[in-house]
This record gives structure tokens, C-alpha cells and sequence, in this order.
């Protein structure tokens, strides 16, 4: 069984932090200015030596723009989905029932 720690290493907070942060083309000196936290302890939280409380995490998602949830959600697959245009698909065609047929169908 994991311990907290190792849990909450898992959800990869800090990573996700960098991630957004860098996606909006912040420094760590900027986010600091934003949230009013210091930059040591951003840096910290950004490589998982530090686990910050909920109420530096809420300073945190605010300054990024993001609720909270984010940083307690998984990342998501890539899924990937095939889609097929009206005009890109195989014609099937479908005739009536004749005896000679067992299900009536011709696939062509």
C-alpha cells in the first residue's frame, strides 16, 4: 500500500504547475509576483520536493486560471478517433429479398 507521500507523487502537482506555467510563458518570477508566493518554495513544489497545502494550491490554480480539480485529475490517454467523411465511405449496397439469398444482403 502507498503512503501519502507516494500518492501524492503519483498526481504529479508540481509537473502539472510547470506545465501551465510554462504554457502561458510565465517565469517562476512572474507566477511568484501573481500569487504572492515566494519563488524557493514555486521552484519546490514545481520538482515534487515539496507538498503544498490546499491553500497555496488554490493561490496557485487562481493565478493560472485553472479550478483546483485540475491538479487531482489524471491525465487523459491520447485517444485517438478515426472519423469518416459521408463522401470517404465504401458504399454497401442493399437489395431486396430474393429466395436464392440466405440474408438478403450484397456487399459489393
Amino acid at each position: 500500500m502507498k503512503g501519502f507521500e507516494e500518492e501524492v507523487k503519483d498526481l504529479a502537482i508540481g509537473e502539472k504547475i510547470r506545465k501551465l506555467r510554462r504554457e502561458m510563458d510565465l517565469t517562476l518570477q512572474q507566477l511568484s509576483d501573481k500569487t504572492g508566493l515566494s519563488k524557493p518554495l514555486l521552484s519546490q513544489v514545481e520538482n515534487g520536493h515539496v507538498v503544498p497545502p490546499v491553500a497555496t494550491l488554490i493561490r496557485i490554480a487562481r493565478s493560472l486560471g485553472v479550478n483546483i480539480s485540475h491538479f487531482f485529475q489524471e491525465e487523459e490517454e491520447d485517444l485517438r478517433v478515426a472519423v469518416t467523411r459521408p463522401d470517404e465511405r465504401k458504399n454497401i449496397g442493399v437489395r431486396a429479398h430474393h429466395p436464392s439469398d440466405e440474408m438478403g444482403y450484397s456487399y459489393e
